[in-house]
C-alpha cells in the first residue's frame, strides 16, 4: 500500500531557496544547539558519536565564511538537548543532558555566555527540572 499524503498544502507554491556551501565544520556534530547573533553563528556541544560528546562552542562568521573561534563550555553544562535564547549579546543556555547516550538525569544548571567578553556565568539554578521560559525584552 502506498503512502497517502494530505493535499492540504498542495496548491501552495514552494519557496525557491538558493543554498550556499559553507566552510566545513571543525568537528562532526549531532544534537548540538546553535544560535545566531548578527554575522556570528554559535554552535554548542553535541555528540561526535554515541560514545563521545563535545564540550565546546565553535563560532562561524558568515561575513568571511570562516570558523573563527572555539572555546570550552563550563564543565557542569549539559552536552546535548540544550535550550537557548539570546538578547543580542548574551546567550542563555538552559537544561539538557550531560555525557554520552543520555544516561544521566537532566541538568538543572543554567548558564549565560557574554559573547563580547567570551565569559561564562552561572544563571539562576532551576528549582525543578521542568521547562523554563525566558522572556527577553
Amino acid at each position: 500500500m502506498g503512502l497517502l499524503l494530505s493535499g492540504t498544502f498542495a496548491d501552495l507554491p514552494a519557496p525557491k531557496t538558493e543554498w550556499e556551501e559553507m566552510a566545513p565544520a571543525p568537528v562532526p556534530r549531532l544534537d548540538g544547539a546553535s544560535i545566531q547573533i548578527n554575522e556570528l553563528f554559535y554552535v554548542f556541544s553535541g555528540y561526535r558519536n554515541l560514545d563521545h560528546v563535545h564540550s565546546h562552542v565553535d563560532v562561524y562568521n558568515f561575513t568571511n565564511n570562516k570558523w573563527e573561534e572555539s572555546f570550552a563550555t563550563p564543565k557542569q553544562m549539559a552536552n546535548s538537548h540544550l535550550g537557548m535564547a539570546t538578547d543580542g549579546r548574551y546567550i542563555y543556555v538552559v537544561s539538557g543532558k550531560q555525557g554520552p547516550q543520555c544516561q544521566t538525569p537532566p541538568v538543572a544548571e543554567t548558564f549565560v555566555l557574554d559573547t563580547r567578553a567570551i565569559n561564562w556565568q552561572s544563571f539562576h539554578h532551576c528549582q525543578n527540572q521542568g521547562a523554563l521560559i525566558l522572556w527577553l525584552t
